[in-house]
């Protein structure tokens, strides 16, 4: 049981959140914390919106001697 899912499915007349989004915003930030030139990666608050979600302040920290290749953009 997912704390404050009531919130996402919609109560006291709000609409219901956008779970979909939420789950492929998850996924792709999953991913990029995951890569291995990545020390540090948090997205608060994420607010989940009844069509897309929305990360209001993010923080991504490399880790020392990680390169930004400009050839892989």
């Amino acid at each position: 049981e997912v704390r404050g899912f009531a919130a996402l499915a919609g109560y006291r007349n709000a609409p219901r959140g956008d779970l979909e989004a939420l789950a492929h915003a998850v996924a792709a930030f999953s991913q990029l914390a995951a890569l291995p030139e990545v020390a540090e990666a948090e997205i608060n608050p994420l607010i989940v919106m009844a069509q897309g979600v929305v990360g209001v302040d993010a923080l991504l920290v490399l880790r020392e001697g990680a390169r930004h290749d400009d050839a892989a953009a």
